[in-house]
């Protein structure tokens, strides 16, 4: 069953009809999709959870969150059009990256299409899912997580929390989780709309959280690998490259690792 997240019972905020947290889920993708699939959220909800036991990311790769993480799910309605989907995850990293400034007072780095990034290492990650009318915006964001803790995969980039972020240690974990879901959803609100009115400002303001632009990167697409140099955004959401051979791509849902000093990212 459900708990209130604050004192007081679910609460409201602008247009968000409940907030469900649970100590425990399996996915808080697959809890809201239950909860779709029973009526208990007709528009727009926000689902939380202490600890996922099967938290996944981009791909059906495994995502381990332990307590002290921020582990939620946003259900929006979707806005007409599929030519625009691929701007939904744009505009969570955009509010994810807004609303860690806010409380942390640093900004992570995003990496198309779905990281927040704090130097190599991965401080949250995004996974924008739909169930017939609805996006099921995921977000995972170690906030206070003990990074010892998780399994290191090889190959992937290390985990990051908000101490390697700030550099200092979190005075009160909880509460910080709660502040930061708090103003996850208020700067996702102000956000998602513009898909519909504005997308336009959704491709200039990710662009500029981004550190991506004009970097050389790994491309792994359609069974080959190859580098390329980032030049942009598409309208629809899509990484535009450019290869060896100078010619111009888009992806859409290709793996990408930024190039450092001595490996990738």
């Amino acid at each position: 069953m459900p708990r209130p997240l604050f004192e007081g019972g679910l609460i409201n905020i602008g247009h968000c009809a409940n907030w469900f947290h649970f100590d425990d889920v399996v996915s808080t993708q697959d809890t809201a999709r239950q909860l779709l699939s029973r009526g208990r959220s007709c528009g727009r909800a926000v689902v939380m959870a202490d600890r996922q036991t099967g938290g996944r990311g981009r791909g059906g790769k495994s995502w381990t969150s332990l307590p002290g993480g921020l582990w939620m799910t946003v259900v929006l309605p979707l806005h007409p059009g599929f030519e625009r989907r691929g701007l939904y995850p744009l505009a969570v990293g955009i509010a994810a990256v807004d609303a860690v400034d806010e409380i942390a007072g640093c900004a992570p780095d995003l990496k198309w299409p779905n990281d927040l990034l704090v130097g190599g290492a991965k401080l949250g990650g995004i996974l924008c899912e739909t169930s017939g009318s609805h996006l099921l915006a995921g977000v995972g964001i170690n906030v206070g997580v003990d990074l010892s803790a998780i399994p290191r995969v090889p190959g992937s980039m290390p985990p990051a929390n908000f101490a390697a972020l700030t550099g200092e240690d979190l005075p009160d974990g909880h509460g910080t989780t709660k502040r930061l879901a708090t103003a996850l959803v208020h700067h996702l609100f102000l956000w998602e709309p513009k898909i519909g009115c504005a997308p336009d400002s959704i491709i200039d303001a990710w662009s500029t959280r981004s550190s991506m632009m004009g970097r050389v990167v790994d491309v792994i697409e359609g069974g080959s690998t190859y580098w390329a140099v980032v030049c942009g955004l598409d309208p629809s959401g899509g990484l535009i490259v450019e290869d060896s051979t100078g010619s111009t791509r888009t992806l859409n849902s290709a793996e990408v690792s930024l190039r450092i000093p001595g490996g990738s990212e």
